[in-house]
C-alpha cells in the first residue's frame, strides 16, 4: 500500500516529537531542568555582575548539553567539541521550555559551535562572560574571546579556578559563599 503525501508528513512529524523529546530529555536526565544546581549560581551570578556592567553575551566552553544558562542570560554561545551535543540548542522542544521557563523577557538567543575551546572558532573580545564549569583547563584558551573588562565564571574542577586565581591579568571579583548561597567579595569570609 502507498502512503499519501499527508501520511508521509504526519510520520515525519511524529519522528521530529519523538526525536526533540529526546533530546531535551536527555538534557533533563543530566541537568534536571529547573531543578539544576546551576541555575541559582547562574541567577545570582547575573545579579552580582551587573552590580558592575550588563552582560550582554555570554561563551560557555564545554558545554554539553548544559541549556540552563540560556535560562538567566539572553545571549549564550554554547562550544563543545561533540557534535552530538549540538542537536539539543536547536530542539524545538527544548527552545519551546527555554521560552516558557526563562527568567528575563526578550528573546532568547543560543548558538551552538562545534569545537574545541583550544582553537575556538568564536570572535575574540566579544563575550562579556565566560563560562567555565567541569571542562578542564578552559580559562588560559577561552580568556581571549572575552572583552576587556569582561567576566569568569569558573569552577575548581580540574583546578580551572586555580589556573584563573594566579593568572596576572585576571582579578579575583567575587566567589560563591556556600553558606549563604551568594556571591560575596568579602575578602575576610574568602580567606577565613
Amino acid at each position: 500500500m502507498k502512503r499519501t503525501t499527508s501520511e508521509s508528513q504526519q510520520a515525519t512529524r511524529k519522528k521530529q516529537k519523538k526525536v526533540n523529546k529526546t533530546e531535551l530529555n536527555k538534557y533533563m536526565r543530566s541537568y534536571h531542568g529547573c531543578d539544576d544546581i546551576h541555575l541559582q549560581v547562574f541567577r545570582k551570578a547575573k545579579e552580582f555582575l551587573e552590580q558592575k556592567t550588563a552582560v550582554q553575551q555570554v561563551l560557555y566552553p564545554g558545554c554539553h548539553r548544559h541549556l540552563t544558562a540560556s535560562l538567566v542570560f539572553e545571549d549564550v554561545t554554547y562550544l563543545d567539541c561533540d557534535q552530538k551535543v549540538g542537536t539539543v540548542f536547536s530542539d524545538p522542544a527544548a527552545l519551546d521550555w527555554i521560552s516558557e521557563n526563562k527568567l528575563y523577557d526578550a528573546s532568547p538567543s543560543l548558538t551552538f559551535v562545534c569545537g574545541s575551546y583550544t582553537d575556538a572558532k568564536v570572535p575574540k573580545s566579544q563575550f562579556s562572560l565566560a563560562i567555565s564549569l567541569s571542562a578542564g583547563f578552559v580559562s588560559p584558551h577561552c580568556m581571549k574571546h572575552v572583552a576587556p573588562g569582561g567576566y569568569l565564571l569558573v569552577n575548581d574542577c580540574h583546578w580551572d579556578a586555580r589556573t584563573a586565581f594566579v593568572d596576572p591579568q585576571l582579578e579575583l571579583v567575587g566567589w560563591w559563599d556556600s553558606s549563604t548561597s551568594q556571591f560575596s567579595s568579602n575578602w575576610m569570609s574568602f580567606l577565613c
